[in-house]
């Protein structure tokens, strides 16, 4: 038989601050604690280790076991091997503490690892998912003036068509978005096939885009197109899940000028952003339903998207319209069946074809 573990420690009755010499045998199922003034609770106690109430190891010799009802008493080990033989019923968090202590470095190891895998999980998909859906926590008026003062700093290393812009915004004017966002249209002179929205209203195309276009259907419906990335908040939702964590610490303590401080600092790459499907689909449905207020035929959409793919096929430079509003068969099939099933009414409009002709014809602007 095993000779049972003796341990020398110190009692705390939990009446007085005063500490009792003991000597103590660990059992399995018990503690088995000796004064060694015998006078003092009969000489004997016998603590049960189911009904121990406390279990701490402050350091790697120090233990410390509570007992018994308030106030209860301390009984205080200095011992390394106490520790290790000692098998406290702890439940809850300290049962999980504990375990993990005295579990041994391999499942401490993996245990670490499953904490890291975690944190980057909820860094890399948990936060960015937050960060977008805070966009709802943002002002409209707010996210205007970020998207004003983006366009501003954007602007400043493109070359404006001044007289196309000009055109294209009394084109713009004459179709009824159902917005209450000041939308406005921004040409630029480029030979990059090209057009993007900015949070709060601007539309900038890109003249290689605009040139490429065979019909004034076509233009409506790139600007319904990009009107919903704005509507539906887009841009803003995909530059905040880009740049979640400090834009999310920023919305929760209210620092919204930061927010505008690290967009502007990130403006030059405003036109590389690119949509989910699902977002791209949204956006062609908010263009859709435009077109279809406005009795503008829809198949300009179709128009579009062939335009934009015929261009790929004929082994010019891939548009970077495509790269970043990707054109799919879904996309082009959801068109199609809508027109499909809900027949919409059109007419011509001549005051959109002469503008759109108009917008074709002006040359290049001296800058």
């Amino acid at each position: 038989m095993a000779e049972p573990n003796i341990f020398e420690g110190k009692l705390f009755d939990g009446k007085s601050s005063a500490s009792i010499p003991v000597s103590v045998i660990l059992y399995p199922d018990r503690l088995v604690i000796h004064s060694k003034f015998q006078d003092v609770i009969s000489g004997t106690q016998t603590w049960k280790t189911s009904l121990i109430k406390d279990y701490r190891q402050s350091d790697k010799e120090v233990v410390q076991v509570s007992y018994g009802e308030y106030p209860s008493q301390v009984l205080e080990i200095t011992s390394t091997d106490f520790g290790v033989k000692f098998k406290p019923p702890v439940s809850g968090f300290d049962k999980l503490s504990y375990s993990i202590v005295h579990s041994g470095i391999a499942v401490i190891a993996f245990i670490s690892a499953a904490v890291i895998g975690l944190f980057l999980l909820l860094y890399f998909f948990a936060l960015p998912f937050l960060a977008e859906q805070s966009v709802s926590l943002v002002p409209k008026e707010y996210e205007i003036k970020m998207g004003e003062s983006l366009y501003e700093n954007m602007i400043k290393t493109e070359k404006v068509d001044v007289k196309r812009t000009k055109v294209a915004n009394n084109f713009l004017k004459q179709i009824d978005f159902e917005t209450d966002y000041p939308l406005q249209v921004t040409v630029v002179d480029s030979k990059i096939k090209n057009a993007f929205a900015l949070p709060g209203g601007h539309i900038v195309v890109y003249t290689a885009l605009l040139n490429d276009m065979k019909r004034y259907e076509e233009l409506v419906a790139l600007l319904g197109h990009e009107a919903g990335h704005v509507t539906q908040r887009h841009t803003t939702k995909h530059i905040f899940r880009s740049m979640s964590g400090y834009l999310l610490v920023s919305i929760l303590f209210g620092d919204l000028s930061g927010i505008t401080a690290l967009v502007i600092d990130n403006a030059n790459q405003i036109h590389q952003l690119s949509y989910s499907r699902t977002l791209e689909t949204e956006a062609d449905n908010v263009g859709y339903k435009t077109m279809v207020k406005n009795a503008v035929n829809p198949v300009g959409i179709i128009s579009l998207f062939e335009n934009l793919q015929k261009g790929n096929e004929a082994g010019n430079l891939i548009p970077e319209f495509l790269s970043t509003h990707p054109v799919t068969e879904n996309r082009m099939k959801n068109i199609s069946e809508k027109i499909k099933i809900e027949k919409p009414v059109y007419v011509d409009h001549a005051f959109l074809l002469g503008l759109f002709q108009q917008l074709k014809d002006t040359g290049k602007t001296d800058f």
